[in-house]
């Protein structure tokens, strides 16, 4: 077994962490109890539990024995943990059948076992006795068991006085009053109970000396009972918040840095896909040891440690899907933050923006720089008395290495992902990670450790850009992100079995093609659609990148390369590895197979057309707003587009971003973006591709307005006019307080600004909202007015799906970056001129298509009830046959259609 370690072999470390998880302590915990009933039944198993206690104690010794001074040898135990051991010995030989079982001193030695019980719990025991032992705490405990003890002594010596030995109560209660009752001690102790339990109160008032005695003791021990319970309620709070300062005791489990917005969304997107991870196939190892991953997660829960700010659990960890989440609070700057989120041994490391930071990125990158320094295999920190935690680390091959959070790990190495608002801001988070511009990695990079920045603002860029350009667009990209259904998955080739790696064409036309034939023969359960290859450059610096080619052909230029990774549309990636794994099994070249399906009946499609863009309001600005109107004046260089600001501060930053956006590229430090705007003496810019510094592209133009207003929408300054005659508005969101209600307020302006002589206008709005609720309120009532021309979607759920894609698929922008932009390849929808006759299976259709170098991904077809859905590479059918007659469309991926008027203007990776 090979695992991460912190100065002890893989195998030790491995033992260390199995007998200290929660649930072996419980299980042996409950045998030491059921050991100790004093039944018949329970000393027949007196084998069961010297076996069991057997094979305990000698792991434990083991582990005793073995060095933690990074040497990996063995040593001489301290006095008190061998003391303890030596219990557990005593213990031991208490289940020997060697004498009866009721002699004393197995009686003793079985009354033992409770120190072994008390050990299990030792962290739990060392922090109620830090807890108890502080000052202020013993000190509260000293003064309630004085108070106790003076009241008692008081009421003994009232009794004493007011009675003067003509005592008529049986204080002593053995059914007469006798001489024995008028003893001071008699009378202490009478005095106690009636401290401690009002129940003790005297049955009669036989004695009003005793009476009043016995009320007044009665009263105050109330009183002493409630000090009592809030100082252990404070106690057992005090304990619960040092039990989250401990390490979780997790590991190749997810770590989730900061809470935000987006937190709980990602959460449940995660936790919902373990639903789809249920073994398939034959019975085979992978299948027993899927369904015994499956059975854990339903037991013990999912495997991730929330990070953040506030010492109180986030609220929406008190759902019931996330109530077994670990969440500890700490800052990335804590020196015990690694330690408490065991981050060292995660298998995974998502670092959220911190949106109550002033800076996010800054702390992100802050956060980002010390995890990859703590994480990195080549960094050897040397131990310290007070920090033995961070003693020297070293490597121990992770080949094989599965994630323990439900995810199956598609490499070896472990993974630390990014988020980045501001792309200007990317040149310091690659610099962090020890990666040139572009996040291309250095040859000598951690090979341990594969490191991702997602500039998450532009990706949210792009999608709105796609959605509205492309029709129909949003129901495939939402389902592609999301938990449900399908989605795009990356599986690398393992680089370190090169004599096993699976074995493709170095063409891409051919080896695509060999990819579709395998997945088009595969079961119907597990079909997939292959869609793209990865694959890695080296510049002359050194900087190795990572690229993706996608498209059915056509992607000659590639020349021949090995491919280092597959990409294909699936249900999970089970089904993608299986594909992969196939591939090294079987060396033999698979041609396109022959399908016997008769497609006399299939309909014609016709060809897909981008929605107009020739005229476009935009209201708001936000950094990433400049990627976003970079992939709408590519898509349509006529465009003419507004952005409508709220007061001039507003637009002097707006136009310094445009300003720095084109120095930054002018100087190549952000390479994500094609090209840059140029500001125009009119105030507007124009937009010039970096391969084509002849073209200019677009004309957007700052104004100041009120996006609210509908006066200001039925005259648009900058000659725009009234805004129904517009082709788009784009409504973005800001996280001022305000935000949400001005954008809904601009979204109903504009609804009343559509609408002219009872007619709606052919205006598009595409909303963007912060709150998830509230869109789906805006969604609802766009369905129920029947308005299709209104599309509005939120921050918070777009945040979460791209970064649920970045915890699950690595590389997953740079798929991403191409299918959303107006270059390369790009979805498209086709639909049928008119319906057709009978079925065919998908991958009948899908090689139709690829002859006009096309790739099928869905269909989309009308149900009995007359609603249209999208089935994806086969659809709910995993594969199954298409019916013709109810096809309304078909969704292939094909070359950018604006990219074949304009020409080609990306040269590299552009998210």
């Amino acid at each position: 077994m090979a695992a991460w370690q912190d100065g002890e072999s893989g195998l030790f470390l491995a033992l260390r962490r199995f007998l200290g998880r929660f649930e072996v302590r419980l299980f042996l915990s409950a045998c030491i109890v059921v050991s100790l009933l004093p039944l018949a039944e329970v000393r027949q198993l007196d084998v069961v539990f010297l076996a069991v206690f057997g094979v305990e104690f000698l792991l434990r010794a083991a582990l005793v024995l073995r060095s933690e001074d990074g040497e990996g040898g063995w040593h001489w135990p301290q006095r008190g943990t061998l003391l303890l051991l030596l219990f557990d010995l005593l213990a031991l030989v208490s289940f020997l059948p060697l004498v009866a079982h009721d002699t004393p001193w197995m009686r003793l030695l079985r009354v033992i076992r409770l120190v072994a019980l008390l050990s299990y719990w030792a962290p739990v025991m060392h922090d109620l006795r830090s807890v108890l032992l502080r000052r202020e705490r013993s000190r509260q405990v000293l003064v309630m068991g004085a108070m106790v003890g003076l009241l008692s002594f008081t009421g003994a010596l009232a009794l004493e006085q007011l009675e003067a030995g003509a005592g008529a109560v049986d204080y002593d209660e053995d059914g007469a009053v006798t001489t024995s009752d008028r003893r001071f001690f008699v009378h202490l102790w009478w005095a106690f109970r009636q401290i401690q339990d009002p129940g003790n109160m005297l049955a009669a008032p036989s004695s009003a000396a005793a009476v009043v005695v016995s009320m007044v003791l009665t009263v105050f021990g109330l009183l002493l009972v409630s000090f009592l319970i809030g100082l252990g309620t404070d106690v057992v709070r005090e304990v619960m918040t040092v039990s989250h300062l401990r390490s979780p005791g997790l590991a190749g489990h997810t770590v989730i840095v900061h809470v935000n917005s987006s937190t709980g969304q990602l959460l449940e997107e995660l936790v919902r896909y373990y639903q789809k991870l249920i073994p398939e196939g034959s019975l085979s190892r992978r299948w027993v040891r899927q369904l015994v991953d499956n059975a854990r997660r339903v037991v013990f829960g999912p495997r991730y440690v929330v990070v953040g700010r506030g010492e109180e659990r986030p609220s929406f960890l008190r759902k019931p899907a996330l109530t077994r989440i670990v969440y500890r609070s700490a800052r990335a700057s804590h020196p015990d933050f690694m330690v408490r989120a065991d981050v060292a041994r995660a298998q995974r490391v998502v670092v959220l923006a911190d949106l109550e930071a002033q800076n996010p990125d800054a702390e992100t990158i802050h956060a980002l720089l010390m995890i990859h320094d703590a994480l990195r295999p080549d960094v050897h920190k040397q131990a310290s008395p007070q920090s033995p935690q961070l003693g020297a680390r070293k490597q121990v091959p992770r080949t094989g290495r599965r994630a323990s959070d439900g995810h199956h790990t598609q490499v070896p190495e472990r993974l630390l992902i990014a988020e980045i608002f501001d792309e200007r801001n990317l040149p310091a988070a690659w610099a962090a990670i020890d990666r040139g511009a572009g996040g291309a990695a250095r040859g000598s990079g951690a090979p341990d450790l594969r490191t991702f920045v997602i500039p998450i603002e532009r990706l949210v860029g792009l999608l709105l850009a796609c959605v509205a350009r492309i029709d129909g667009v949003g129901p495939v990209l939402e389902e592609l992100l999301a938990s449900q259904g399908h989605e795009i998955y990356t599986c690398f080739f393992p680089e370190a079995e090169l004599t096993t790696r699976p074995r493709l064409p170095g063409s891409y036309d051919d080896a695509i093609a060999e990819l579709r034939a395998r997945a088009f023969a595969r079961p119907p359960r597990r079909f997939l659609a292959p869609i793209g290859l990865l694959y890695e450059e080296t510049d002359a610096q050194g900087f190795t990148s990572r690229r993706v080619a996608l498209g059915a052909n056509g992607n000659a230029g590639l020349g021949v390369r090995p491919w280092t990774g597959v990409v294909a549309v699936a249900p999970n990636f089970g089904v993608l590895r299986d594909l992969c794994e196939d591939l090294r099994s079987r060396s033999v070249v698979v041609r396109e197979p022959v399908v016997a399906d008769d497609l006399a009946g299939c309909p014609e499609f016709d060809q897909a057309s981008q929605l107009p863009l020739r005229r476009i309001l935009v209201c708001g600005f936000r950094p990433a707003t400049v990627g976003l109107l970079e992939a709408l004046v590519l898509a349509e260089p006529q465009a003419q587009i507004l952005v409508l600001l709220d007061d001039e501060a507003s637009l002097a930053a707006a136009a310094e971003r445009f300003r720095e956006h084109r120095s930054l590229a002018e100087y190549r430090m952000v390479s994500l973006s094609p090209g840059s705007f140029i500001a125009q003496d009119d105030g507007s810019f124009v937009y010039q591709p970096r391969l084509h510094e002849a073209m200019r592209c677009g004309r957007v133009h700052l104004a100041v307005g009120d996006r609210s207003s509908l006066l200001q929408f039925v005259e648009l300054p900058a000659g725009f006019g009234h805004a129904g005659d517009l082709d788009l508005a784009l409504l973005l969101a800001t996280r001022r307080e305000d935000g949400d209600a001005r954008t809904t307020q601009s979204l109903l302006a504009l609804e009343v600004a559509r609408s002219r002589g009872g007619r709606r206008s052919s205006l598009r709005v595409v909303a963007e909202v912060v709150e998830a609720e509230l869109c789906a309120r805006l969604r609802r009532r766009a369905c129920l007015r029947g308005d299709d021309q209104v599309q509005v979607y939120a921050l918070e759920n777009l945040r979460a799906a791209f970064l649920f894609q970045s915890v699950l698929i690595p590389a997953f922008n740079l798929v991403y970056g191409e299918l959303l932009g107006p270059w390369g390849q790009s979805f498209a929808r086709k639909p049928v001129r008119a319906p057709g006759r009978g079925s065919c299976s998908f991958q009948a259709l899908a090689l139709r298509l690829v002859e006009a170098g096309e790739l099928l991904v869905g269909v989309e077809r009308r149900r009995s009830d007359g609603e249209v859905i999208v089935d994806l590479a086969g659809g709910d059918g995993n594969g199954g046959r298409v019916d013709l007659g109810t096809l309304v469309a078909i969704w292939v991926l094909t070359p950018d259609a604006a990219e074949s008027h304009r020409g080609s203007c990306v040269d590299g990776p552009v998210a």
